[in-house]
């Protein structure tokens, strides 16, 4: 199983979903999102945005 933290905008969230999502299928392997809605830097609380598209793997919120 893959596992990709997702933080950030949306920009960043797709970006990191596209890494995770290829190594997963490279692997022939499941994914896992790992969602934490706070920066580490500066704690912004952001919002969960690939709920927007069909993605199709594990959603963890920490």
């Amino acid at each position: 199983m893959t596992t990709t933290h997702i933080f950030g905008g949306l920009e960043n969230q797709l970006f990191q979903y596209c890494c995770g999502r290829a190594l997963s299928l490279r692997h022939n392997v499941k994914l896992r999102l790992l969602w934490d809605g706070r920066e580490q830097e500066n704690i912004t609380t952001r919002r969960f945005d690939l709920g927007h598209f069909d993605i199709r793997s594990e959603v963890i919120s920490v």
